[in-house]
């Protein structure tokens, strides 16, 4: 599964991925996707987190939060009712 990594640090951090690769992180930012196999059994990776300094997140095929929305097409939505009693105009 892909992962993202998160800086939560204040400074620069800079992560050393297992292909020789290496990640700049500034303040609060979020890298690109990247390969779980980056970061198994990385020791840099784990010091990071024990420290505090990144958050490592991984990514589903699709996110909870987000549902797929449910379009109605107009003959299926129901005809608003008018209210038999009329509207008090202030008197």
């Amino acid at each position: 599964m892909p992962t993202k990594i998160t800086n939560l640090a204040a400074r620069i951090v800079f992560v050393s991925l297992n292909s020789g690769t290496t990640l700049r992180l500034s303040p609060t930012t979020t890298s690109d996707e990247i390969a779980d196999v980056e970061i198994q059994d990385n020791a840099k990776v784990e010091k990071l987190q024990k420290l505090r300094l990144i958050a490592v997140e991984q990514i589903t095929d699709q996110p909870l939060s987000s549902k797929p929305k449910e379009t109605k097409s107009k003959s299926e939505t129901p005809a608003k009712e008018k209210s038999a009693e009329p509207k008090d105009k202030g008197q």
